[in-house]
């Protein structure tokens, strides 16, 4: 294994706007790893690399390297720059090399288009499968930005992690819909096993682990309590001082590794999509109904009543385009957007901007703007009403309208999922 360079910087007084941007056009990003280890064998699976600056600067540690890069402009540069130092400093140390190397993202970085340095070692040859984490923070504030990254990183055949999953009931409403890999729990659920919230929350992600075949790691592991607490919670793997500090990858020299472990992705009973809107991936799934104005208000009226039942953590997504008389339930619904997870509107018209709520208008060519969809998913409930015009050429009541109402989560993710790539990605 090949010995990390140096990181130190020789000293000049700089202020810290000068040194971020120094330090992005020397590429002086100096990754540490700590050991991510099977708690049933504690043979190392993987590593997780942490940016660093330069040694005894101003910068040196993450909190001050990423605020210096935000406020000069330049975090794009320097979270691809950390991910490409991350992958490189593994890839160049020479055998044995970790199975998998977990590397934190902001997806405003990656949703850019890659830096010569960052693609040119992602489509080398890695003797490794990366593992991109992405943070609780970023799956609330931008979820299409979050979903589209996955789909990218399923694609090129590497993993998704999701981080501190316990922190906020958020992450457990978005679990089933971004399809993690890896589901870490927040340390701060190891450090109090017994309470109410963290039951829940580990009953939650074992749940969506057994459905999908997911990996749940806990992190903040620093004591053999720790471990057999976080096994009993139902973690596979662990992290923490318990099994190492950060340091140097030669640190993880004589360590023994895990045989290729398993991060594919399995969700048993789940059929292709078919259908670019929707109505349409539900009307291949169940038969097409129709509705008088009276039935359907009472249809939205339920879905409306169901949404306030489930509260805080309820995902709901609408697209507010004519049929369904949008504008007697909408003011209602907006009205109650701090007391969702996550509320966002997709419309074929203009929307006012309005506190707690994602808006995106959606184009003139966009199928979607035939339909009026209320789509709600919660731990334990999902249910998606997808209403659509009665075409003029049909004969009856020109005022109905036909519905699909699935309340199956192998039909609702879909569409949640085909909803949530319509938005705006920043």
């Amino acid at each position: 294994m090949a010995v990390q360079r140096s990181n130190a910087m020789p000293a000049r007084r700089l202020g810290t706007g000068s040194l971020i941007e120094r330090i992005v056009a020397e590429r002086a990003i100096y990754p540490v790893f700590q050991p991510i280890v099977d708690l049933g064998s504690h043979a190392v699976v993987g590593v997780e690399a942490l940016a660093r600056g330069p040694a005894g600067s101003a910068l040196e540690t993450p909190d001050a390297l990423f605020a210096a890069a935000i406020e000069a402009g330049l975090l794009t540069e320097l979270d691809q720059l950390c991910y490409a130092r991350a992958l490189e400093t593994v890839r160049d140390a020479g055998p044995p090399v970790p199975p998998l190397v977990f590397v934190n993202a902001e997806p405003a970085g990656l949703s850019q288009p890659m830096s010569p340095d960052l693609a040119a070692v992602v489509r080398s040859s890695l003797p490794f499968r990366i593992v991109l984490e992405f943070t609780e923070r970023a799956l609330t504030s931008r979820p299409a930005a979050v979903l589209r990254l996955a789909d990218l990183v399923h694609s090129l055949g590497n993993a998704v992690a999701l981080d501190d999953v316990g922190a906020d009931p958020a992450s457990l409403a978005f679990l089933p819909l971004v399809e993690p890999d890896v589901v870490k729990l927040d340390m701060h659920l190891i450090r109090d096993p017994y309470s109410p919230k963290t039951q829940a929350t580990a009953a939650a992600v074992v749940g969506y682990a057994d459905r999908s075949g997911a990996t749940v790691l806990a992190e903040g592991i620093e004591t053999p309590d720790d471990e057999v607490n976080a096994a009993a919670l139902g973690a596979r793997w662990g992290q923490g001082w318990l099994f190492g500090r950060p340091g140097p990858l030669e640190m993880m020299l004589g360590r023994e590794y895990a045989q290729s472990p398993a991060v594919s992705r399995f969700v048993p009973g789940v059929e292709p999509v078919h259908g670019e809107t929707p109505f349409a991936i539900a009307a291949h799934r169940q038969p097409v109904r129709v509705a008088g104005p009276d039935m359907a208000d009472a249809l939205i009226d339920h879905v409306l009543a169901s949404i306030g039942d489930r509260g805080r953590q309820s995902i709901v997504m609408c697209a507010i385009n004519g049929p369904g008389q949008p504008s007697r339930w909408l003011p209602r619904l907006v009205a109650a957007a701090d007391h969702f997870t996550y509320l966002g509107l997709l419309s074929g018209s203009a929307l006012p901007s309005v506190a707690d709520v994602q808006v995106q208008r959606i184009e003139e060519s966009d199928p979607l703007r035939e339909e009026t969809v209320i789509s709600v998913l919660t731990e334990d409930v999902s249910m998606a009403l997808c209403l659509k015009s009665i075409g003029s050429e049909s004969a009856g009541d020109r005022d109905s309208v036909q519905f699909v109402y699935p309340q199956s989560r192998h039909i609702v993710h879909p569409i949640l999922r085909n909803m949530m790539r319509r938005f705006g990605t920043w």
